[in-house]
């Protein structure tokens, strides 16, 4: 089964009417809908860190999630960025030095992006969900907080809400990060039910935000406020509308119901999720591919995943892993060389 997550009915909408899926009237906590054959399973958990957590573990005790299922949080977010000019980071000697310049690039709403990196605002944990399928997005890492954004939130300069380094750190080459209030929860009350490997996080631009940064302050000495420039003083005031946010997600909607399908097929499809990623013969090949690269349950349950969209790609993982055992790569002696050669494979099926 395919579970999908979103914080909102709005975003949730265009998904329920293209899978035609319908409401199960059993459910009185959480707004939750399937098809037909319950291979798919859409639930609204309503905004916040806190409803996201509890919405994932409901559902997932609930169908009983496994390893042969997947998880997709799919919903809207804001772009942070910094300006195009150089932001400087003081050193203790309190002289600025150090200048970094943050490239901002511009972010329209409507942008789609899959997270490959999650951050958790209030306790400065990252998580990264494992990137094991081709796709169209663009690549970003989201940090997730526990409110709405605002011009006044303090702590951009000497460390972003927990965030080690600030603003610079939570930034990428280009200068911008991407910012939610549900992903980061959304992947630790998942993690009881499936692998890195099977959590997907799928988000769309609603808002984008350009800040200007402060020097941090030398050690000691007090912190300094930071300003958005041009922006109100509460951004739930600039509030997309229903019609917006439903706007919004229709536009990305072909995109993200792609992805939705490779996952589909990735998990098994209606066969309820074989861990075998073809035939016999591919099945044997797969069995002896993890034995000789020494896998641990969780690598064994990667590989698999990976093997099986390669069979769905056309991806030719056999003479992959064939060059390998010509080059005296595999097998492996121990199951160290086994996760260093279980790497080098995926780099090379990707």
């Amino acid at each position: 089964m395919i579970y999908l997550f979103c914080a909102l009915y709005p975003e949730a909408r265009g998904l329920i009417s293209h899978y035609g899926l319908k409401k199960d009237p059993a459910e009185n906590r959480f707004q939750v809908f399937y098809n037909a054959d319950k291979e798919i399973c859409l639930t609204v958990t309503g905004p916040g860190e806190v409803a996201a957590a509890a919405a994932v573990g409901s559902i997932c005790t609930k169908y009983h999630a496994g390893h042969a299922d997947m998880l997709l949080n799919i919903g809207t977010c804001a772009a942070v960025a910094l300006p195009a000019a150089a932001e400087y980071r003081t050193g203790a000697s309190g002289g600025r030095a150090d200048a970094e310049c943050l490239r901002a690039e511009p972010v329209l709403p409507g942008s789609a992006f899959l997270c490959s990196r999650l951050v958790e605002a209030a306790t400065g944990k990252t998580f990264y969900p494992d990137m094991i399928y081709r796709h169209g997005f663009r690549e970003r890492g989201i940090v997730t907080g526990m409110k709405i954004i605002d011009d006044a939130e303090a702590g951009f300069c000497t460390g972003f809400c927990g965030v080690p380094g600030g603003m610079p750190a939570a930034c990428a080459e280009d200068g911008f990060f991407l910012y939610d209030m549900e992903a980061a929860a959304v992947y630790q009350a998942g993690a009881y039910f499936f692998g890195p490997h099977q959590m997907s996080f799928v988000k769309i631009v609603s808002d984008a935000e350009t800040l200007r940064a402060e020097g941090a302050p030398a050690e000691g000495a007090p912190g300094r406020d930071v300003r958005a420039e041009a922006a109100p003083a509460d951004l739930s005031a600039r509030k997309l509308s229903k019609e917006g946010l439903i706007r919004i997600m229709e536009d990305s909607r072909e995109e993200i119901t792609a992805y939705i399908d490779l996952l589909r097929s990735a998990a098994g499809g209606r066969d309820g999720g074989s861990d075998a990623p073809g035939g016999e013969a591919d099945a044997a090949f797969a069995e002896t591919l993890c034995r000789d690269l020494c896998c641990s349950q969780t690598m064994r349950a990667v590989l698999h995943q990976h093997l099986r969209y390669c069979a769905l790609a056309g991806i030719d993982y056999r003479a992959a892993a064939e060059a390998m055992y010509r080059d005296g790569k595999l097998p492996c002696r121990d199951k160290r060389e086994g996760k260093l050669r279980f790497e080098e494979l995926r780099q090379k099926l990707l």
